[in-house]
């Protein structure tokens, strides 16, 4: 069918002067892999962009790769300097055909040099420690050929939750795991909005407590202190259905009467 479809689709969007971005993609990469207009093309570009600086590159797929590396890699005596920017524990777009091997591969190849950023300034010090706790188990990801570095925060200051409905007041990593068996009543709808009530609910108790963020570093004194409010909060979701589920329950926590 699609052997069918595909070749009618290219041609009548060459008829309507229309093209796709995934066309714009293998036409390029066609190109370049012409044997006969293939070299000129691939040379008039290495000419032309002296370095490739490819960001979010985990989500490359294996033609924008296979593009990249006949203008940056090839000739093999007189590569240009390609320059890969990228996490492969962030790839997300295998939906639309990236392929993390392909990462993975480009990483891989021969010469090529592989540095690491182990320091984050997003994070406090004791909060990135628990990270590095939480993802150094045995096969944290399955793929052998993705590999947890241990980061270090270069944050001054410690930040923590201080009088929780809990009473916790220390760093942690709350984490909910949900049986796999059947336990549980309803169906996947029903329990996502169960978890996003649950959550919802877990956010009011922590506003209504009064509890506090706190920050500074062990010889800071006194520290600084000040009401959570709604704005310390962040939901994240897989998608737009989880979202919605989310919506009302989160309205109802911060506005309750």
């Amino acid at each position: 069918m699609l052997d069918y479809v595909r070749p009618r689709l290219d041609q009548w969007l060459h008829g309507q002067r229309w093209i796709t971005f995934d066309g714009i993609i293998s036409r390029v990469h066609d190109a370049l892999h012409d044997k006969g207009s293939g070299p000129a093309l691939a040379a008039a570009l290495r000419k032309r962009h002296k370095i490739g600086l490819i960001d979010e590159s985990q989500d490359t797929d294996p033609r924008q790769f296979a593009i990249f590396k006949k203008i940056f890699l090839e000739p093999a005596d007189d590569p240009c300097r390609m320059v890969l920017i990228g996490d492969p524990k962030q790839a997300i777009y295998a939906f639309r055909g990236a392929d993390l091997n392909t990462y993975l591969n480009a990483r891989a190849q021969a010469g090529a040099k592989v540095f690491s950023l182990n320091q984050t300034y997003r994070a406090p010090p004791k909060l990135v420690a628990a990270v590095n706790a939480f993802f150094q188990g045995k096969q944290a990801f399955l793929n052998p050929g993705l590999q947890f570095m241990p980061a270090q925060s270069g944050m001054s200051a410690e930040r923590w939750l201080a009088g929780d409905p809990d009473g916790n007041n220390e760093h942690r990593v709350e984490v909910w795991i949900c049986p796999s068996d059947t336990s549980l009543p309803g169906n996947k709808q029903q329990l996502t909005q169960l978890l996003a009530e649950s959550i919802a609910a877990r956010i009011a108790a922590i506003l209504v407590s009064q509890s506090r963020l706190e920050s500074g570093t062990d010889n800071a004194n006194p520290l600084a202190s000040r009401l959570v409010h709604p704005g310390d909060f962040a939901v994240l979701v897989g998608d737009h259905f989880e979202a919605e589920a989310m919506l009302m329950p989160c309205i109802y926590a911060v506005y309750q009467p």
